[in-house]
């Protein structure tokens, strides 16, 4: 879908799970909040933000799979980001667009901007040039409202010493007016295997468990966009399976969701479509299917790992005698 056409009433959106096409009603704005607070970035990394009676009054309908009104709306817009630091250039002229249902794979090798793309995408770093949409809100000119929509789960969780697992949550769901918080927590909880821990402390827990627990935080409120990074890592087998069904259990009810993961595989096993970075610019994005057609010099099997080598230019190393 073209960017111009982001603010028409209706836009047809994908469905990743059939054939069909869902007639999606997107409202620029819907989620403004109808009272400011304060606004800023917790040890959890997630956005937070005060009262919204608009957001929370569709949360409130039921679970996070029924509040299918607030879920159509879901829309990330990223329009010629740039952020330089000084006289470098992290993120040049990045435009992208992901849409409700719609999972992104963004990938790229060290130092190619991503985490600057999502800090920037969430508000915890202003562009220098560009703007950023969620539902329609800029993060610049009204950056509660446009906060309260989204929940970035960084890579490196940071979390309150002092706080067990549960008083995490407790915290999380009075910041946002999380109602029917107990029945969210227990899902949670047991969703992502955290219930013998609801007592524990950080240091008590594994990196992965850590990973688990910031996770449980970003999706408390529902939230109809979602950005993870590097999700799966401190994981065991059994944990990478579950997080990833996760992940698409919120696409399916209808979240725009973002990934960045050095994991190709997982990226190529989740993701809609695929957006691969180099010094800071977008060299290509599309479906797997769409960017393998579109290499011309490659045939046409290839799987996103071999497509990640060619288009930014590196190598294995095999074959050379090393």
């Amino acid at each position: 879908m073209p960017a111009k056409t982001h603010a028409a009433l209706g836009v047809s959106a994908g469905n990743r799970f059939g054939k069909t096409k869902a007639k999606v009603v997107y409202r620029p704005g819907v989620a403004r909040c109808a009272t400011s607070a304060i606004c800023g970035a917790t040890p959890l990394g997630l956005q937070v933000a005060g009262h919204c009676e608009s957001s929370q009054a569709l949360r409130s309908q039921g679970s996070f799979a029924s509040t299918l009104a607030y879920n159509l709306i879901a829309m990330i817009e990223v329009d010629r980001l740039t952020r330089n630091y000084n006289t470098f250039t992290a993120v040049n002229d990045l435009s992208f667009h992901v849409e409700p249902g719609e999972v992104l794979g963004l990938v790229g090798p060290n130092g190619a901007g991503k985490t600057t793309t999502l800090r920037c995408i969430v508000g915890i770093i202003p562009p220098t040039l560009g703007d950023v949409r969620i539902d329609g809100v800029s993060i610049l000119m009204n950056p509660i409202p446009a906060k309260r929509a989204v929940a970035f789960m960084p890579d490196e969780p940071r979390l309150f010493e002092r706080l067990t697992v549960r008083e995490h949550l407790q915290f999380t769901a009075r910041v946002y007016g999380v109602r029917d918080f107990e029945e969210k927590m227990q899902a949670l909880l047991e969703e992502l295997e955290l219930g013998d821990q609801r007592d524990s402390l950080p240091n008590e827990l594994s990196r992965g468990m850590k990973q688990k627990l910031v996770i449980a935080c970003g999706l408390l409120h529902s939230p109809a966009n979602l950005i993870f990074d590097e999700p799966l890592t401190g994981l065991d087998p059994l944990g990478i399976r579950r997080m990833k069904t996760t992940i698409l259990n919120r696409a399916r009810a209808g979240a725009s969701v973002i990934v960045s993961s050095h994991l190709l595989h997982m990226v190529e096993e989740i993701c809609d479509r695929i957006l691969i970075l180099k010094e800071g610019r977008k060299i290509i994005h599309g479906t797997l299917q769409e960017i393998s057609g579109s290499l011309s010099d490659l045939r046409g099997d290839l799987n996103l790992e071999e497509i990640f080598l060619h288009v930014t230019g590196q190598t294995t190393g095999e074959g050379s005698g090393q």
